[in-house]
Formats: C-alpha cells, structure tokens, sequence
C-alpha cells in the first residue's frame, strides 16, 4: 500500500512539472515583448560606444517590470565589464535600473524602480557605454556586433522569451545588415582523375581437335555412348526372341 501511494505521489510531481513547463512555452505564443538596440556612435579607438536599448510593442497581460540576458562584445576591441563597473556601464533609464551582472558569464538584469508598476508602454530602458581600447587597430574596414541574447522578461503574466538583438558599429556608424560583407563559404576544387584508356588485346583462339580412341568395354571407366547402349539393347531383344522361340517350340513338343 504504501508503495501504491508513493507512486501515485512521484506521478502528480512529475504532472505538475510538465503543466508547469507547458504554461511556460504556452506563454510565448500568448504574450511577447519586442527588444532592440540602437546607436549614434562610431567605432573609435579611445572612445565610448553607445548603445541604447528599448523596448516596444509590449503584450504582456498587466506588463512586465524585469529583464534579463545576456551581453555579448568582442573583448579585443571593448574593455571588459566586470562586477566592479557594470553600474558605469549599464546605465537604466526611465526609472529602469542595474540590478545584478555576473562576469563569467556577461549576464545582466534590469528592474523597474517600482516593482509593483508593471510596465506596458514603449521606452527606453538601458544605455550600455563600452570603452574601445586605446590600443585597438580600428581601420576603415573594422566594424564590431555587439549581442543581446536569451531574454527573459518578467511581469504579472510570468515569463516571456523575446528574440535576440544585435547590432554592428563601424567607424561611420551603424553597419546596415545589408552592408556586411558574408563570409564566402569555401567550395572545394575537385580534380577530375584521368584514367588512360587501354586497348583490349585479342588472343587469338586456336582449335584444338582432341581425338579419343575408341572401346569396346567401359571397365575402363568411360561411359558407354548412345550407340553402345542401342547395340546392347538389340542384342537383348534378339536374345531374348531366340529364347522365346526356343520355349515356345520345346512346348509344342511336349503338347504333341
């Protein structure tokens, strides 16, 4: 019995965490919040680059009042955000505010000043000042993306997942999507193998006629042929005629 109930218990556990995550994803088909990034600086050695981001188009039930994600910034280029900075450097705005930042993995989160005022309209929540480095090689063809990923925002409704933002700086500004050169994908050269025609070489047959004596016997183990076996059986038949005559005569003999 008791172990009827505990498997009844284990089962109700596990069925409240899939309708737990259930209600989760259904929430991102429900719900949505559209992030995005934009700037006016240029891509300058020794300079700040900053960089804005907003919130907009906003259908979240009664709103939302946290996000979370994560930075992502060529560390060659920028100097790093660490736990001592990220205050200087994730800036909010609006009443918006730096809540935590881990440096192992450039997480960040930001909260409205008043967690009971959920938020619904769109708006500026965060400036992000990074530092070029005094010692980067920034040239005409240089550009940089800077990455927000995996979002998860907060609100009276639970948690929605927006798509990730990004945007590439150059040292005239913002590099449009369709001013980026692709990566050209490398396509093998495939050398074609010549293999040498070769002419067949004809050996000419020769016919060999092979002449096998013949035997009247087949006790040397050859097979007798179809005209030996027709011989024997006329002989058998003549025979047994001859006997047959010689019977039918000796009892007309004896009949008389």
């Amino acid at each position: 019995m008791k172990k009827f109930i505990s498997v009844i218990i284990i089962f109700a556990i596990i069925l409240s965490i899939a309708s737990f995550v259930n209600a989760e994803n259904s929430l991102d088909n429900i719900y949505s919040v559209k992030m995005d990034l934009s700037s006016e600086s240029k891509l300058e050695a020794g300079k700040e680059v900053d960089v804005k981001l907003s919130i907009a188009e906003i259908n979240a039930g009664e709103g939302i009042s946290t996000i979370t994600g994560y930075i992502e910034y060529d560390k060659n280029i920028f100097e790093n955000i660490t736990d001592d900075n990220y205050e200087e450097i994730i800036n909010g705005e609006n009443n918006w505010r730096t809540k935590i930042f881990n440096q192992d993995n450039n997480k960040f989160a930001i909260s409205y000043k008043n967690r009971n005022v959920k938020i619904n309209t769109s708006m500026q929540v965060a400036t992000i000042k990074l530092k070029v480095k005094d010692t980067a090689t920034i040239t005409a063809q240089t550009t940089t993306t800077i990455k927000i990923k995996d979002f998860e925002v907060a609100g009276g409704e639970g948690n929605i997942h927006p798509s990730d933002v990004k945007i590439t700086i150059g040292i005239n500004g913002v590099v449009p999507d369709s001013d980026l050169t692709p990566t050209p994908s490398i396509t093998p050269t495939v050398t074609p193998t010549v293999t040498p025609s070769t002419t067949p070489t004809v050996t000419p047959t020769q016919q060999v006629t092979t002449v096998t004596p013949t035997s009247s016997s087949s006790s040397n183990g050859k097979l007798p042929q179809t005209g030996e076996n027709t011989g024997i059986i006329a002989g058998g038949l003549i025979f047994a005629a001859i006997a047959s005559s010689v019977i039918f005569i000796k009892y007309r003999g004896i009949d008389k």
